[in-house]
């Protein structure tokens, strides 16, 4: 699947980074965040070679090759009813005349979009014209499918044939809108030729090598790592899901193959097993997408639109549904330049006077809402982008780190400029919660925030302009830990006391602190003179450098109070550099998987995020410490003036 071009939509990219956070922390019994809409990428095959089993040079192209490939590493065969295919989805309504369905060149195999002989031609003139850029339009559409032909949850329990079933299956709470996609591809998968989307369902990939279905010994690669246990969790949760489906599902399915006329062939399964379940969750999360569907119009051009009038309401104009959209799904990825984005696109509802008839079509049939039945995705070539018939089409998934490349796609990017540690505090079981955590707790549930630590690379670059006066010095107090992180960490080197009281403070005013309010050590709140509010952060921003320069003239008073904020950010990094400690140990020690400097003599994929995860969680600890260091310095320059302030006769 691919990711929506809309920055609005940036908050469903993570989902998968929280699922896995969750998996891993439903393990030892600690709260998990809640899921929400993701975007996704698309998968295709591979030749079935583990690439972890391969050696030297030769895994080192693979790596390279996959970071500018989005195909997961499953087995395919790479000449699967192309032509089949290409004539199923003009029946489906999609406009193919840009695109032809091929097997990709990717090292990995599986089908591809490539630019059709006509549509370079049409390209070729296009750039010729006299008037251009100066009027028309300058994106080309290349593909285009109905929204009614997608796999959404509503079209599905709109399905003649097997909607009733999957309706009441949902209406019991067994199942929410994504797991009513996954089921619905289990059973078709299990029809075989008596399945009306078998020309699409015999093209996808059989089996994946993701670490959802590595074997015992390829997962031993990524011990120490999320992935290690996550993918074990979520493997748990999905069969437990299975055995309270597979009743439903079975029944759904006979119905469906008695209804069509056609019988199963020889050997094969007549209804859905648990591997079909985890065939289905691959195919989902690696070619499903979030839909933004627009009530008119471009929806990039109502988000840029919305985001430059200040408008907020979003959720009356831009409604985002989980799809897959059968023939986009097989655009492959490219890390770089990818050459084509989609758009989703609503035509004008026409005049009352133009509308149909009662009955005659046009009342939302995508199962979406009213006036939404003409809506449709393209894809289109990027400006600029130059294609010779025959070239492969690629996208972008977006800004992704290796652990959900690998998660959901099977391949990762060697120094993925995208890269980040995924942590959750030091909670614990609830069962072993005492009165400070479980105070620590309420605080998170008051402002709202999860307990997630992201650390991006990006982070540890901070840019100043190259113009900055001082620059050396504007630079010197700048966190290579994101306030968001900070904002946790603080939480949990709070005493009871504080926390109490912030709990106190969040909730008076609404899950937020009085702007600028800063917790001193004797728990009263002070108005923090250099600080700002970040946010719905539960704390006021920090600012070092302020501190710094205006040491020399604060009064007592001042100086306390910056004292106090000083010490709970060492504290705060101190409780990182533990956590990240901890995850050097896991990583490395005599559990994980060998030092930094032994993977980094291979290059194979399970190494490749392994390099990634060793190298940053490296970094963030001498970055983290060296922060530590300055504040523990600043902290003393504080104390020594508040020592003579306190000297001074009244």
């Amino acid at each position: 699947m691919l990711i929506a071009p809309l920055r609005a939509l940036s908050q469903h990219r993570s989902t998968h980074q929280r699922l896995l956070l969750a998996a891993a922390a439903s393990a030892s019994n600690t709260p998990s965040p809640s899921r929400t809409l993701h975007g996704g990428g698309q998968s295709a095959g591979s030749s079935g070679t583990w690439t972890w089993l391969l050696g030297g040079g030769t895994a080192a192209a693979l790596c390279t090759a996959i970071g500018l490939n989005d195909t997961a590493l499953a087995d395919a065969s790479p000449s699967a009813g192309i032509q089949e295919l290409s004539a199923w989805l003009a029946a489906q309504g999609a406009d193919l005349r840009g695109v032809e369905i091929a097997s990709s060149q990717a090292l990995s195999g599986g089908h591809g979009l490539f630019m059709s002989a006509e549509a370079a031609a049409a390209s070729e003139v296009s750039t010729k014209k006299w008037w251009w850029p100066f009027g028309g339009s300058t994106a080309e559409t290349l593909a285009q499918f109905p929204l009614s032909c997608a796999i959404t949850a509503a079209n599905v329990t709109n399905d003649p044939s097997v909607g009733r079933g999957f309706a009441w299956i949902a209406g019991q709470g067994l199942m929410d809108e994504r797991s009513v996609i996954m089921a619905y591809l289990a059973v078709q998968k299990c029809l075989g030729g008596a399945s009306p989307m078998a020309p699409w369902i015999s093209a996808l990939p059989t089996t994946f090598h993701t670490p959802l279905h590595y074997s015992a010994l390829e997962l031993e690669q990524l011990r120490g790592t999320p992935l290690y246990d996550g993918a074990a969790s979520i493997r748990g949760h999905l069969m437990d899901q299975w055995e309270k489906l597979e009743p439903s599902l079975t029944v759904i399915a006979n119905q469906a193959r008695a209804s069509s006329g056609v019988a199963g062939g020889t050997g094969k399964p007549q209804v859905p097993t648990k591997e079909d379940w985890l065939w289905a969750y691959s195919v989902f999360w690696s070619r499903g997408q979030a839909l933004p569907i627009p009530t008119e119009g471009a929806a990039s051009r109502l988000v840029a639109s919305s985001s430059s009038n200040g408008d907020k309401d979003m959720s009356q104009k831009l409604n985002v549904i989980d799809a897959i959209i059968p023939g986009l799904d097989f655009a492959n990825h490219h890390v770089s330049s990818p050459t084509c984005w989609w758009e989703v696109l609503t035509p004008k509802a026409p005049a009352a006077s133009e509308k149909s008839p009662a009955g005659t079509g046009g009342n939302g049939t995508d199962g979406t809402s009213s006036g939404t039945g003409g809506t449709v995705i393209q894809l289109n070539k990027r400006k600029g982008a130059k294609m010779a018939a025959g070239q492969e089409l690629t996208v972008s998934y977006g800004d992704k780190g290796n652990e959900e490349l690998l998660m959901l796609f099977g391949f990762a990017e060697l120094d993925n400029p995208h890269e980040a540690i995924i942590m959750a505090p030091p909670i614990g079981p609830s069962s072993t919660w005492d009165d400070l955590m479980h105070a620590r707790m309420r605080l998170l549930r008051t402002l709202g925030i999860q307990p997630q630590l992201l650390l991006p690379v990006s982070a540890l670059a901070p840019t100043i302009p190259s113009g900055t006066p001082n620059a050396k010095k504007a630079s010197q107090h700048i966190s290579v830990v994101p306030q968001a992180a900070l904002d946790i960490l603080e939480i949990f080197a709070l005493d009871y006391k504080e926390v109490n009281m912030r709990n106190r403070l969040a909730q008076s005013a609404g899950g937020r602190d009085p702007r600028g309010t800063s917790p001193t050590a004797d728990g009263e709140g002070t108005q923090g003179g250099v600080a700002t509010q970040v946010g719905g952060a539960q704390h006021a921003a920090l600012d070092m450098d302020a501190i710094d320069r205006q040491k020399e003239k604060m009064s007592p008073e001042e100086l306390i109070s910056s004292s106090s904020q000083l010490r709970l950010r060492a504290n705060s990094l101190m409780v990182l550099v533990r956590m990240l400690e901890m995850r050097k140990r896991e990583l490395e020690g005599e559990d994980g998987t060998g030092t930094l400097e032994q993977d980094e003599a291979w290059q194979w994929v399970c190494l490749v995020y392994r390099l990634g995860q060793k190298r940053l969680t490296r970094e963030y600890v001498a970055r983290t410490r060296a922060e530590l260091k300055e504040v523990k310095k600043l902290i003393r320059s504080i104390e020594e003036l508040r020592q003579k302030a306190s000297e001074v006769p009244a």
